[in-house]
């Protein structure tokens, strides 16, 4: 098992050495390997000190995997946003585009002698 933790920590300090160049499909590879750590941990009935420990280790960089994540859901969500606001836009041109020309008008059109 501390083959797994050393794995797991080996890539999650890979990570944090670039945490703001991360993206969204490397963080959830890296969730799924502390996921399957953990299952693989639950699974055992006693957990070494030296498991502990790199335990401890990993832990510590959840703060910056957190803050990344967050940054990511705000860009997410800005993204999402700015969507919106392009379709309510073009919504807004349209239905005044389509009101110009269905108004009941008649245009005469004479001829100069």
């Amino acid at each position: 098992m501390l083959k797994e933790l050393t794995e797991l920590y080996d890539t999650t300090l890979l990570m944090v050495e670039r945490i703001d160049e991360i993206e969204p499909d490397q963080l959830l590879m890296l969730l799924d390997l502390r996921s399957d750590v953990i299952m693989k941990l639950e699974l055992q009935p006693v957990i070494s000190i030296a498991e502990k420990e790199r335990l401890t280790e990993i832990g510590k960089f959840d703060s910056l995997i957190t803050g990344r994540m967050n940054d990511l859901k705000e860009e997410a969500s800005q993204a999402l946003e700015k969507i919106k606001q392009t379709q309510i836009q073009k919504k807004v041109y349209e239905q005044a585009y389509d009101n110009a020309y269905v108004t009941e008008s008649y245009f005469f059109d004479q001829k100069n002698n």
